[in-house]
């Protein structure tokens, strides 16, 4: 039973010493490489869950967040290390493989200074089209938030040219720069048929009168708003 015993306190040791010996084969250097590849490895795969965030129609509303964060901590980590390195073909290797999450890093920040030029148009929009349909229409208020719109739209919509995916880029326009575009072609159609209207009231000649009556409905034809087209057909009608 002893024997037993010191056998087992044997082995103990034997395999503590293992760890306590440095070993002739080890080479220090190599936690480090393992340590700055792995670091790199992670910093790509975050990139390509970023470029999957796309596939999310949510992101368009609200911009990419977690996995852009994300992908911009790996990336500062890890370029932070392959800087570190001696010049050569390992920095310059790691270097070429980071330059693709950086370019991914890049997209995505231009992604989200589109959604938010995204939302200023939206508010633009959302305030030209709130004088548009308010009673009594003041038609100078119209007329200055229409133009400010258009002034957004020329400032804003840039933006959305600079994201490189395609499908991306179409689906941002049809989100936000769109929507803005028509509402002021209709805001411009409203007030153009409203003055149409103004004159044809003035004008005592029937014949004549029925001209700018004719131009006001190409005018609400033209309209798809459905608020200001109904509004405006009514006041044809009541001509």
């Amino acid at each position: 039973m002893k024997t037993k015993w010191k056998w087992i306190v044997f082995s103990i040791i034997a395999i503590a010493a293992t760890f306590l010996i440095k070993n002739p084969y080890y080479d220090a250097s190599h936690d480090d490489k393992v340590v700055t590849e792995n670091t790199v490895e992670k910093a790509r795969e975050a990139s390509v869950k970023l470029r999957a965030a796309y596939k999310d129609k949510n992101i368009y509303l609200n911009g990419i967040d977690a996995p852009y964060d994300k992908a911009r901590t790996e990336y500062a980590h890890a370029i932070g290390m392959v800087n570190e390195l001696e010049k050569g073909e390992r920095k310059t290797r790691l270097k070429g493989q980071l330059k693709s999450v950086e370019q991914e890093i890049e997209t995505a920040n231009t992604f989200n200074k589109a959604v938010r030029a995204g939302k200023i148009l939206l508010t633009a929009q959302q305030e030209a089209e709130a004088v548009h349909v308010k009673e009594p229409f003041d038609i100078k208020a119209a007329v200055k938030s229409q133009k400010e719109l258009e002034e957004t739209i020329d400032k804003q919509s840039g933006i959305f040219t600079e994201i490189p995916f395609s499908y991306v880029q179409k689906d941002m326009k049809v989100t936000y720069v769109y929507p803005a575009m028509q509402f002021n072609r209709d805001a411009i159609f409203y007030v153009e048929g409203l003055a149409l209207l103004d004159e044809a009231k003035q004008n005592q000649v029937e014949s004549e009168k029925m001209k700018y009556v004719d131009q006001a409905v190409v005018k609400a034809n033209g309209i798809k708003h459905k608020e200001l087209k109904a509004k405006l057909e009514k006041k044809i009608k009541d001509i």
